[in-house]
């Protein structure tokens, strides 16, 4: 950063104000297992967004020290990487090579390195990420596409619940892969041989395989699409949620039908995996700690830390069990119970159940058992929230509430609460 200070929109900070956060941000990692909670101290947090750009500028600073070193007289030809794979040309020899792996893995003690060496592989092979690099004698090489051994046949299957066109993109993108990375007509051969396996084992029919393939190897690729600027400017996308190919058909048809320049991107839901795989083996201990909690009681006992939720309130102490209240709140539904139990137990004024419990229970002493709190959905986003929201206000009507619905788009004929 200091180096490059000027080409740095730093957004106000300082270098010292930086190195404070980033130094923060990587000494206070915590984990959850079970009901007590662990300090990392050693290492990057695994999914934190300061890991891969940390990752590569540690290993620059190391590989420039690596490759200006006086204690190595001899150095690649040819040294690339990506991330942490690194790719390079030897020219001096085998044992050099050798002296040179040491010199390698006693540089920095945190680095451990592999190699794997044409000269000792068979057919002067060696995979280098997606692609098998294959040395010939006279110096040459050429390339194709490498999948690892251990790689599970697997990827989307064709009687999926996915929109088809997503199906024939990925048949298609992993196709041209493999024609990308062949070196040759061969190569590419041997490559789409590989997908098409692949694609088979997964139930895509072999027409649309082998059609795709002749599209792929026949057909010059376009480099842009046409109106550009016209769907960058003019296009509104609209996501909605995929049920299946043939209702996809009919609302994309109405849409084109209108004239308006919209595009829809069908949305998947929870998968089978998410609904049965939790990495939690139990929910997180309830803020409260010793001291009681009035939406555990309230009745959601272990679940008062869920954020981005659509809530319902009953009333416990009318004798109609429709006097509810839906509302909704991004922050832990805990904290929004708490400010409505608060407002109840203090008559508060122009509050739904701070008016409920003046005009209906003036003389009862309210309690966590005055209320029952349920989750009615966890949602995704602000506008899921809202327009479900919206929804719950208006299939159930619950009288405690002011406003009829959050979005107008959704409302029906308006009632009047009682």
């Amino acid at each position: 950063m200091n180096r490059h200070l000027d080409d740095i929109d730093t957004c106000g900070l300082t270098v010292k104000d930086i190195d404070s956060l980033l130094r923060h941000c990587l000494s206070n990692n915590y984990i959850r297992f079970g009901q007590k909670y662990f300090k990392q101290t050693e290492g990057v947090a695994m999914g934190s967004r300061i890991a891969p750009p940390l990752a590569i500028m540690f290993m620059d600073a190391v590989e420039s020290m690596i490759l200006t070193s006086p204690n190595s007289k001899y150095q690649p030809m040819t040294y690339m990487r990506y991330i942490d794979d690194i790719l390079g040309i030897w020219t001096h020899g085998p044992d050099k090579l050798d002296e040179y792996f040491r010199f390698l893995n006693d540089f920095h003690p945190a680095l451990k390195f592999t190699i794997e060496r044409t000269d000792q592989t068979p057919n002067r092979c060696i995979p280098y990420l997606d692609t098998m690099i294959r040395v010939k004698e006279d110096g040459s090489y050429s390339t194709e596409l490498y999948i690892k051994p251990m790689t599970a046949p697997i990827i989307i299957h064709y009687t999926s619940a996915h929109p088809m066109q997503c199906k024939r993109s990925v048949l298609h993108s992993q196709l041209l892969r493999a024609k990308r990375l062949g070196s040759d007509r061969q190569a590419q051969e041997r490559g789409m041989g590989l997908m098409e396996s692949l694609f088979r084992h997964n139930g895509y029919p072999n027409r649309l395989i082998q059609s795709t393939k002749h599209k792929i190897m026949y057909h010059r690729q376009r480099s842009k699409r046409r109106n550009t600027k016209q769907r960058d400017t003019d296009t509104t996308y609209i996501s909605l949620p995929y049920i299946d190919e043939t209702l996809a058909r009919r609302v994309n048809g109405v849409v084109r039908s209108c004239g308006v320049q919209a595009r829809i991107a069908w949305t998947s839901g929870k998968t089978v995996a998410k609904h049965i795989v939790r990495s939690a083996l139990e929910s997180p201990p309830c803020p409260a700690g010793a001291k009681r909690c009035a939406t555990c009681e309230a009745g959601l006992p272990g679940r008062c830390h869920i954020k981005n939720a659509v809530y319902k309130i009953t009333c416990n102490l009318c004798d109609n069990e429709s006097t509810i209240y839906i509302g909704e709140t991004k922050r832990r539904i805990r904290d929004r119970f708490n400010e409505h139990f608060r407002d109840a137990k203090n008559k508060a004024k122009n509050t739904p159940l701070g008016d409920h419990v003046t005009q209906r229970h003036p003389s009862c002493t309210i309690t966590s058992s005055s209320f029952k709190i349920s989750i009615e959905r966890v949602c995704k986003d602000v506008a899921d929230l809202k327009i479900s929201e919206s929804v719950e206000i208006r299939n159930q009507k619950p009288c405690l509430n002011t406003q009829t619905s959050s979005w107008p788009l959704l409302q029906r004929p308006s009632y009047t609460p009682t």
